[in-house]
């Protein structure tokens, strides 16, 4: 557990007032504090205690700085809004905690605080919870929500080149270039048997989730768009570096009896999310105009190390031959070309 938040706590008698469900009882007996949790989003949520009910709040957004973007406002509630919208979608259908208040004019939102086990890298290889994870992203998958953004699976790729050309001295571009080339085939491979779109979390960090006991919830709305589920899973199998059997076991929680072409599409896939994360890790390089220090260096060296093994694996390289065979015999979508894997 960590350490409350250093920032300061709204004004509680001013959150309490706003909450219908609150109205009437004395606010004296409420204890408003900051989250205690690892979380990514911890220091943003408050967790209001009284009368035998918890409650989790995010409060309002906060005033941008007065040398911020104009848009900086506007943008951190418009991303508030779809996150809400998706949430008061999911909640009735038991895919996440009902929104018990949600205020549009400053995204303040609360939610009811679920008994259960926030995951953790740990506990989300333990005993069953990883097929809870499956079926829990299955249903969203399914759903027929559908969420305000779009998310491209190939969109690393579009600016790869010229994040290589651009990375520091000393790292190995011919290394970069290659696996990129390969990533390139991947999506040869993938577009061509292409899902519609689906409601996707797009969140592969353990605590976006919790286990209740009897079922997985999804907590993290922020990243959530259309795209493809085949990505969203091998995104989380590639963060939490999930190795065969774990894979396994989550790929035949998703898809039950059918070994066809979505299993090798997640694992088609997982080459373009150690390679996205490979292109995070140059584009954050130059973002702090670092050099090819050891350090740096070091862990590039590792992620194209992980690169090149999903390369090299059996899995991968069956997946890709079933999936090339099959898009030689499935029109592409408009405009785009076997030749030319970047149109």
């Amino acid at each position: 557990m960590s350490p409350p938040s250093s920032s300061p706590a709204p004004d509680s008698a001013a959150l309490l007032a706003r909450l219908d469900i609150l109205r009437g009882l004395d606010p004296g007996a409420f204890v408003v504090t900051p989250v205690r949790d690892t979380a990514p989003d911890s220091d943003q949520l408050l967790v209001i205690e009284g009368l035998g009910e918890a409650l989790v709040a995010r409060p309002p957004a906060p005033v941008p700085e007065d040398d911020a973007p104009p848009a900086a406002g506007p943008a951190i509630l418009a991303r508030r809004h779809d996150e809400a919208r998706a949430l008061a979608l999911a909640g009735p259908l038991g895919l996440a905690p009902p929104t018990l208040h949600y205020d549009p004019e400053d995204g303040f939102w609360v939610m009811p605080a679920l008994s259960g086990i926030r995951l953790d890298n740990e506990t989300l290889r333990d005993g069953d919870r990883l097929a809870k994870v499956a079926i829990a992203l299955r249903r969203l998958h399914i759903s027929g929500m559908t969420v305000a953004w779009h998310r491209d699976p190939f969109e690393t790729l579009q600016i790869s080149g010229a994040c290589i050309g651009n990375a520091p001295p000393g790292l190995p571009a011919d290394g970069l270039h290659a696996i990129t080339d390969v990533a390139r085939e991947c999506r040869v491979a993938l577009i061509g048997t292409a899902p519609d779109p689906a409601p996707c979390l797009n969140a592969p960090w353990p605590s976006a989730y919790l286990d209740t006991g009897s079922r997985v919830l999804l907590l993290d709305w922020r990243a959530a768009a259309m795209s493809d589920p085949h990505h969203d899973l091998a995104c989380l199998c590639e963060a939490q570096n999930l190795g065969g059997d774990q894979e396994g076991r989550l790929l035949r929680a998703y898809f039950g009896t059918d070994r066809g072409r979505g299993q090798d599409r997640v694992r088609v896939f997982r080459l373009l999310a150690a390679q996205a994360s490979l292109m995070d890790g140059l584009g954050a390089m130059r973002a702090d105009n670092a050099d090819a220090a050891p350090p740096h260096q070091a862990h590039l060296i590792d992620r194209m190390a992980r690169c090149r093994a999903i390369i090299e694996s059996s899995a991968w390289n069956q997946a890709m031959e079933r999936l090339m065979a099959r898009a030689s015999l499935s029109p592409l979508p408009k405009g785009a070309t076997r030749a030319d894997p970047d149109s």
